[in-house]
């Protein structure tokens, strides 16, 4: 057979295959139609002090209810031949808590899936530790209480709400930004290219600031702020950037 012949057979082989793929994607049984993965677990948040929740690829956010229990959600739109890739794992020590979703990393010429996000619930209470982090995902908090906050995201944003306790930031591409009540704990928070902004409802009575970039813009606009002081003593809000601009301002700014 000539070369001639084998490259038609071939091209009328893969012309049918791809006709083939969708009408069955009409049909909705293509492998490249998409579906919900979600899942869930509960546990029981009475010993739990410590929480840590890592994901490579999914969103992060972390929200209170009126529960005794932690609710974890992983939601994920897929096709049909990667719902596989995704997995949730989820260690319960004896005051601690590890949340991980993690999808296997496979060379695909095409990927279709949609959004996906690790949803979690804490019951209202004061926990020791809160550690966030993410490879390239988002992370957003909102009124959450622990003694430390520890957030971290190579390529993504933080968003926090109205968080009570210490908080360390850091993010590699992206930025922060966090709606405080008040400032009343030391923050500390870092991003090599992108912008951090600390807002807060409430007027600190005393503050420490300490603003660092080595390209952008540094903002404070608080009552009563002198040469990045308030009053004496008070927390510190220490926010740097590599090429970003950085901000402390009341909410209404």
């Amino acid at each position: 057979m000539s070369t001639k012949k084998i490259l038609n057979v071939a091209f009328i082989l893969i012309l049918v295959s791809i006709i083939g793929n969708i009408v069955l994607f009409f049909f909705g049984n293509s492998p490249f139609n998409l579906v919900d993965l979600n899942e869930k677990r509960v546990i029981s948040a009475e010993n739990i002090e410590n929480l840590a929740v890592s994901s490579s690829v999914s969103n992060i956010e972390i929200v209170p209810h009126d529960s005794d229990e932690i609710e974890i959600y992983m939601k994920v739109k897929v096709t049909k031949m990667e719902r596989d890739d995704y997995k949730l794992f989820v260690e319960e020590g004896k005051n601690e808590l590890k949340v991980q979703t993690h999808k296997r990393r496979e060379i695909r010429f095409f990927n279709f899936s949609g959004p996906s996000k690790l949803y979690v619930k804490l019951p209202k209470k004061q926990y020791e530790t809160l550690t966030v982090s993410a490879e390239v995902a988002n992370i957003k908090l909102e009124h959450i209480q622990a003694k430390q906050f520890s957030l971290t995201t190579d390529v993504g944003n933080i968003n926090g709400k109205e968080l009570e306790g210490k908080i360390d930031g850091q993010v590699d591409v992206g930025n922060i930004k966090l709606n405080m009540k008040k400032l009343e704990h030391d923050i500390n928070l870092r991003v090599d290219v992108g912008n951090i902004a600390v807002k807060t409802k409430e007027a600190p009575k005393a503050l420490q600031t300490d603003l660092r970039n080595e390209v952008g813009k540094e903002t404070i606009k608080l009552p009563n702020e002198r040469n990045g002081l308030i009053g004496n003593g008070g927390p510190l809000v220490k926010l740097t950037a590599d090429v970003g601009d950085v901000a402390i301002l009341m909410d209404d700014e």
